[in-house]
């Protein structure tokens, strides 16, 4: 008896795989008009990359820790930045993560505000020097910017926000 292991391949083979789709064939026996449609930009990533049970899996089984963004994104084309929720990283980390995924060139980080200026009521002008902080230390991204987005609180109240 044989046990296969259907859709699973050796991390070491990827690189020699072509994922690409065929080009449609024609239908039927009447010539068809070929229409091109334009299709959105499908991005697909985690919240993390420092998945240490990856290794061996979506990582290569020597993978090292600090390479782990780097593998990442070879697998995936975003990542859902949620360590900027909790604090700005400084500005050479944000350019070791860039570096990182260059070779990945539709590569997007996706960061969330910090949660202070989402969670807590800030006086104006200290709101706004954290938000331009934010937005220096993060466009080190480069090209690798998407789009940065606020996780509003569990209490969110629209007026509250505004207000």
């Amino acid at each position: 008896m044989c046990l296969m292991d259907f859709g699973k391949v050796p991390f070491t083979s990827l690189a020699k795989i072509d994922f690409r789709l065929p080009e449609d064939a024609p239908v039927g026996f009447l010539p068809q008009k070929q229409v091109r449609v334009d299709l959105p930009n499908i991005y697909l990533g985690c919240p993390v990359w420092a998945n240490k049970t990856w290794v061996g899996t979506y990582y290569p089984s020597q993978a090292k820790e600090k390479n782990y963004l780097e593998y990442y994104a070879r697998q995936f084309n975003t990542i859902e930045l949620n360590t900027t929720h909790y604090r700005i990283p400084e500005i050479g980390t944000v350019r070791r993560w860039r570096e990182q995924v260059s070779a990945s060139h539709n590569f997007k980080f996706a960061p969330k505000l910090p949660q202070e200026i989402s969670h807590q009521l800030l006086p104006l002008g200290k709101e706004q020097a954290l938000a331009q902080r934010f937005y220096d230390h993060i466009r080190e991204l480069g090209a690798h910017l998407g789009y940065c987005f606020l996780q509003l609180p569990p209490d969110f109240a629209l007026i509250k926000f505004i207000g």
